[in-house]
């Protein structure tokens, strides 16, 4: 902020990527994953320029000091790329390889600016590219004028991204608990547009403290119960699985005492987090669980008793 010089932000998502997956498997789009951040990590001019993973098949391209006609240039470049290595897709509806949509915001950043209304610039961006018929970037680089308008969007397109992502797991009651946390983070989401400076007010802050407080508890429920059905069917990845839980646990805290101590830059931070952890987690872990349990359900002594 002190040397007033404009930042930008690419978002990039994989286009049809979730039939690729269907089709190919999870190993095939474990392989892709890894084969576009590669392309895209080298497709970085400068070393300040950084590419990376930002929940399920999307990245963001982060640009310091970097201007709209940088930024498209340097999008340009990375869907030129990515086309270049003609990845076969055949369930693409766009092309016979896998291709990426994009969509970029750049800003000045200010005190009055923070990174949910950047990222939510570049996430309409994204939308944008995707309704105009993928592979393809959408920009904008214009400071947000209405941020009610920008969270009531940003609001929206979260709801759909991650009820999508829910319905891939089929175990019920975890699905539920699933969703209530979806809801429990639009709470903190729709908090965001009613804050508006760095200190709350008393009310403010203990509504915010009890809602961190109901999202904590409920978290802890969920993951305890999502453990203990990864036991009881006897799931041969569970201690990964534990493992992702207890860093998740970690950081979640760590960022509710700054939300707490210092306010609005940090409620974002947290819905940023739990956000793309939620499409990261259920994307690379409660699929393979899922996947899993519907593969022996058709066992005599399967569904365990107490967990449908």
């Amino acid at each position: 902020m002190r040397d007033k010089t404009p930042l930008s932000l690419i978002v990039i998502d994989i286009d049809y990527f979730k039939p690729f997956n269907d089709n190919y498997g999870h190993t095939a789009g474990d392989e892709c994953l890894k084969k576009i951040a590669k392309t895209l990590a080298s497709s970085m001019a400068r070393s300040v320029d950084l590419i990376a993973r930002y929940g399920g098949e999307e990245f963001v391209c982060i640009l310091p000091k970097t201007e709209a006609s940088g930024m498209v240039q340097v999008g340009n470049q990375l869907r030129d790329n990515i086309n270049a290595l003609q990845f076969p897709h055949e369930y693409s509806k766009v092309a016979q390889h896998i291709t990426i949509s994009l969509g970029g915001a750049s800003i000045i950043p200010s005190q009055e600016s923070s990174q949910f209304l950047l990222v939510g610039q570049a996430d309409s961006m994204l939308y944008k590219a995707k309704d105009g018929g993928r592979n393809r970037l959408e920009i904008e680089d214009q400071n947000p004028l209405n941020s009610d308008e920008l969270l009531n969007s940003s609001v929206e397109r979260f709801k759909d991204d991650i009820w999508e992502k829910l319905t891939e797991i089929k175990v019920p009651h975890l699905h539920d608990q699933h969703c209530k946390l979806v809801e429990y983070l639009i709470d903190i989401f729709e908090m965001m547009g009613k804050f508006k400076v760095k200190k709350f007010h008393y009310t403010e802050k203990t509504q915010l403290t009890t809602t961190l407080s109901n999202i904590q508890d409920y978290i802890a429920l969920h993951l305890k119960d999502e453990e203990a059905f990864l036991s009881k069917i006897n799931f041969p990845d569970l201690e990964n699985h534990r493992a992702a839980h207890k860093k998740f646990t970690d950081k979640f805290l760590k960022i509710r005492g700054q939300v707490e101590e210092h306010g609005l830059h940090y409620v974002d931070d947290l819905f940023f987090f739990v956000y793309s952890w939620l499409f990261e987690h259920i994307n690379s872990q409660d699929t393979k669980y899922s996947e899993f349990y519907v593969k022996i359900s058709l066992a005599s002594d399967f569904p365990p008793k107490g967990y449908i």
